[in-house]
């Protein structure tokens, strides 16, 4: 189990993703979702820091987010924000970085369709 701020993930439901200083790396990627995304940001000496961004589908809007330092808890794009898909970026580290990322999620939508 890993410890991300007050809440728990299972070790199947997380990843760790590597980003070196001026590399950009996708973090998280989903369609028609809602819930969260935890995320907790660590350097060899302790936490770190990282610019994070939503790009949001269909229109390609980017949703800035701004600097994130440590542990962080994001809520995923849905319909209030247009986006029925949407992708979780990160950059802008000073130091070889570890992104550990886990989601709370759920399916946003249905359709029910008759043949």
């Amino acid at each position: 189990m890993v410890a991300l701020g007050s809440q728990n993930a299972l070790a199947a439901d997380y990843q760790i993703i590597d980003i070196q200083p001026g590399q950009t790396v996708d973090v998280y990627f989903e369609v028609n979702l809602k819930g969260t995304v935890s995320l907790r940001i660590a350097t060899r000496t302790g936490l770190g820091c990282a610019e994070l961004w939503w790009i949001k589908w269909p229109l390609g809007e980017i949703k800035s987010l701004g600097k994130k330092c440590g542990v962080a808890r994001l809520e995923i794009p849905g319909f209030t924000d247009l986006a029925v898909a949407g992708k979780l970026r990160a950059t802008g580290v000073s130091s070889p970085t570890k992104i550990v990322a886990a989601a709370n999620e759920r399916v946003a939508n249905s359709i029910t369709l008759h043949w």
